[in-house]
């Protein structure tokens, strides 16, 4: 077992899924801040809104519940902060 580590200026962070590359991804947890990240082997942790295109930066995430061995990335959030809707998203890896 090894720690993954946090994100930078979180408090605490829960891991929900893995796959077989090791990459995982969960929910991060701050002072009145939630969002999820993705973990991968050689890269560390990341917030997943910091990974995202400039124009959809605009969710607010509530959760990851799975990762792809593609690196594909499944939960729920609100659109628009937290003044959208709530919806289901895939966040796909481009590289």
């Amino acid at each position: 077992m090894e720690s993954l580590g946090r994100v930078a200026g979180q408090l605490a962070n829960e891991a929900e899924a893995i796959n077989d590359h090791g990459e995982v991804v969960g929910t991060t947890f701050g002072f009145g801040y939630q969002s999820i990240y993705v973990y991968r082997p050689g890269e560390g942790m990341s917030d997943l809104k910091q990974l995202l295109a400039e124009g959809s930066r605009d969710w607010s995430f509530i959760n990851a519940t799975a990762i792809n061995n593609h690196g594909a990335i499944v939960g729920s959030g609100f659109t628009n902060g937290h003044l959208g809707m709530q919806h289901a998203f895939i966040a796909e890896r481009v590289d």
